[in-house]
């Protein structure tokens, strides 16, 4: 087994953060838009944004949360397994800091850099605020819950 090291707190955030919120949603999202594209991505886009595009919503938040809780969960194993921490609270906050930070800015671009062929429009705005609201709140919730 390897010797645990001692980090600094916003350091075990930051690979904290990178796991369970940056690197699971990820490779989760590549796998799922593969299954997309073998339903034909025609089809899905019919089907999500023009048929369904709440149930598509709920869906895709409900899978995110999932998949969120159970990254926690790898992550916070990992860390246990890795590091010394002093300070697990602060490892928390740091890492909520970051999940509010990335996940604002990405909400921002689409304002500023918006996509013509699916604009964001007051409902797809609120939709991705309650979205990121729900992953935050799992986020905080299991990282809470098994970061000790």
């Amino acid at each position: 087994m390897k010797e645990k090291k001692q980090r600094s707190n916003w350091y075990v955030a930051s690979v904290h953060y990178a796991t369970a919120g940056i690197f699971w949603p990820w490779i989760i999202g590549i796998l799922i838009s593969f299954g997309f594209m073998a339903m034909g991505m025609e089809v899905v886009v019919n089907l999500a944004f023009e048929q369904y595009p709440l149930i598509a919503a709920l869906i895709s938040t409900a899978i995110f949360a999932g998949v969120t809780y159970a990254a926690v969960i790898a992550s916070a194993r990992f860390i246990q397994k890795r590091y010394i921490v002093e300070d697990m609270d602060a490892v928390l906050k740091i890492s909520l800091i970051y999940f509010v930070g990335v996940t604002a800015f990405f909400i921002s671009t689409s304002f500023w850099f918006p996509d013509p062929e699916y604009p964001m429009t007051a409902i797809n705005w609120v939709a991705t605020v309650i979205d990121s609201l729900v992953l935050f709140g799992v986020f905080y919730w299991a990282s809470k819950k098994y970061l000790r």
